[in-house]
């Protein structure tokens, strides 16, 4: 974490967290700095947009895919 994101949480008051997300609300939906997110916050059939970070492996993840333990090289 920066030291200006640092200077974020102790202005408010909120322990550190490992990682910081924003993102858009209505006013109705607004909580309170610092609260956390978890289930209980969503009603069964909405819907929820999630993204992940994965392990960049470039060509290597093909050959790890199949299994493949034997290279046969064709030149």
């Amino acid at each position: 974490m920066t030291k200006p994101e640092v200077g974020h949480f102790r202005a408010q008051g909120v322990p550190l967290k490992r990682k910081l997300k924003e993102f858009p609300v209505t006013e109705d939906a607004l909580l309170p700095v610092g609260t956390s997110l978890n289930v209980r916050h969503f009603v069964p059939g909405q819907y929820v947009d999630i993204a992940g970070i994965t392990k960049g492996k470039g060509f290597q993840v093909f050959f790890s895919f199949l299994h493949v333990k034997y290279y046969i090289y064709l030149f």
